[in-house]
């Protein structure tokens, strides 16, 4: 698989950016922006988004495709929903340079076998919806795909607006369709039981309003050796996107605590109450 495209901003240390499903790597709004004033961004497009709509792979081919495209120099992972999955992914292969992961609104996959096969037929209904809207030739199939997609419970408080909804219409139907054929979240091989293998702090943030990640993330926090669960207050699973500097400050905060206890030399972090 070749390496990933990718959109930078920002300096000091790299935090790479992972989005998730129907954005692209441009969709981290001023959360991103926030990021970058202390952060070296490397924001990735992956398979079936953005400047990749044409790439295909799994979730595992893509994770090695995203270390490579990342390469030996040291980096924190940051990832959202899909893109947090394959960041998971990514940590649980243990590479050397990475320092720090964050999850936002993450899983480690469904461990019911049969629930894992029903998202799956799911997912695949949904990319025949895509399918369907690709060859009637429809100026407005991505358009119509994702109003639906945002009009989901668990997005409820995004705007046009907040939602990056015109950075998501860069997407093909075809790239979003093998998108999750391949790496929807009934592809994923269940990570439950494994999670201890992940070898550098994880912080684990999801939105109070959105119940089931919130729950997971508690419950990743029992199996995570080193690991820190936030919380942000009233708003969903798209937290980042509906709080945006709040969001920032906690991530940005926990990055310095890490990286000072990993390093004593290092100044003294802040504290927060």
């Amino acid at each position: 698989m070749p390496l990933l495209p990718t959109t930078t901003w920002g300096s000091g240390r790299r935090l790479v950016l992972c989005h998730g499903f129907t954005q692209t790597a441009r969709s981290w709004g001023p959360f991103g922006e926030a990021l970058g004033l202390h952060r070296s961004i490397v924001a990735v497009d992956l398979p079936g988004h953005g400047n990749a709509s044409d790439f295909t792979g799994d979730l595992v081919n893509t994770a090695h495709a995203l270390l490579d495209t990342v390469g030996d120099e040291p980096f924190d992972l940051l990832g959202y929903s899909m893109g947090a999955r394959l960041s998971l992914i990514a940590a649980m292969m243990q590479p050397e340079q990475l320092g720090a992961l964050i999850l936002i609104g993450g899983t480690p996959g469904i461990a019911s076998d049969q629930e894992r096969l029903e998202r799956r037929a799911a997912d695949e209904v949904l990319a025949q919806e895509l399918d369907d809207a690709d060859d009637a030739d429809d100026a407005d199939d991505v358009g119509a795909f994702l109003d639906k997609w945002l009009a989901q419970p668990i997005f409820e408080g995004l705007t046009s607006e907040t939602a990056q909804r015109a950075e998501r219409l860069r997407n093909t139907p075809q790239g979003l369709a093998r998108s999750l054929r391949t790496m929807g979240t009934g592809t994923m091989q269940s990570a439950w039981g494994f999670l201890d293998v992940v070898a550098v702090p994880t912080l684990l943030l999801a939105g109070e309003e959105d119940h089931k990640f919130t729950q997971i993330a508690h419950a990743m926090d029992q199996e995570l050796v080193q690991s820190t669960v936030a919380v942000a207050p009233g708003v969903g699973h798209a937290c980042h996107l509906q709080a945006p500097q709040a969001c920032a400050q906690v991530v940005l905060h926990w990055l310095e605590v890490v990286h000072a206890s990993a390093n004593p030399s290092a100044r003294k972090p802040p504290t927060t109450s």
